[in-house]
């Protein structure tokens, strides 16, 4: 379940410097999709590290995962 990898992931990631900033606004359940996990991991820490770096020390980092009909869409602002 990607839901619960992402889950898990942020919640690692909050330890990091400027970890406190980072917000799940939405994690949709049972989203399902057969992926790389370690590639996947590489991929949400790369994201969330450099939202975290770039963006100004006061705004929050918002991660989210939205399931539609055929697509899935991960976020991070």
């Amino acid at each position: 379940n990607i839901s619960d990898l992402i889950a898990h992931y942020i919640e690692k990631m909050l330890h990091l410097p400027g970890g406190s900033r980072i917000v799940v606004n939405r994690l949709d359940e049972d989203v399902e999709y057969n992926i790389d996990k370690e590639a996947f991991y590489s991929v949400i820490v790369n994201l969330v590290e450099n939202a975290l770096k770039y963006s100004a020390d006061d705004k929050p980092v918002e991660v989210s995962l939205k399931k539609l009909q055929r697509e899935i869409i991960f976020e991070v602002k």
